[in-house]
Formats: structure tokens, C-alpha cells, sequence
């Protein structure tokens, strides 16, 4: 699979204060998943799986 590019999360808050490698440890571990309108990606209250 193929790394994600770290604009995508460079300009995001979150992940500003991060150094670029910082950022990109990160990003090695993501994982981009397309789905369908009005799938439930997960549910309040559900136990986390990853």
C-alpha cells in the first residue's frame, strides 16, 4: 500500500505542532478507506477495533 501524502494532515490543528518526521510516523501507520453514503463507520459506545 502506498504512503499517504503528509499534506494530507499538515495543515490540520491537530497535527501542526508535530515535526515533519513526527508527522510521518504517524502517517505510516494510516490507512485511507473509501465508503458508500450512509455506511456507519462506527457507533457511539462501541468497543474499538483496529
Amino acid at each position: 500500500m502506498a504512503a499517504l501524502d503528509r499534506s494530507l494532515i499538515s495543515r490540520l490543528p491537530l497535527f501542526q505542532g508535530l515535526t515533519p518526521d513526527e508527522q510521518g510516523e504517524i502517517l505510516r501507520d494510516a490507512r485511507s478507506s473509501r465508503y458508500a453514503k450512509e455506511t456507519a463507520i462506527f457507533a457511539q459506545e462501541a468497543e474499538a477495533h483496529s
